[in-house]
């Protein structure tokens, strides 16, 4: 997990705006945008070393671990839209 997500949970542990959405962590596992449920629940399977991080109606905002970057990826298909 990047270290600026990291700090970003200590002060905000996630925003929920208008339909966007930065997951949060959730310390008894129901919370509806929980980062860690989110990762195993999503609608297609994640690539390896790929963090969803966030999401809007129809993008993920992921972190890609193995190139130290994050990444806008389509909802239906996980094509990569922006680095």
């Amino acid at each position: 997990m990047p270290k600026d997500y990291q700090k970003f949970l200590l002060s905000y542990n996630g925003i929920l705006s208008e339909g966007n959405i930065i997951f949060g962590l959730s310390s008894i596992g129901h919370f509806l945008y929980d980062l860690l449920g989110e990762n195993a629940y999503a609608d297609n399977p994640t690539p390896q070393n790929l963090l969803l991080l966030g999401a809007t109606e129809t993008i993920y905002i992921g972190w890609q671990k193995s190139k130290n970057l994050y990444q806008m990826i389509d909802k239906s298909n996980f094509m990569v839209l922006h680095e």
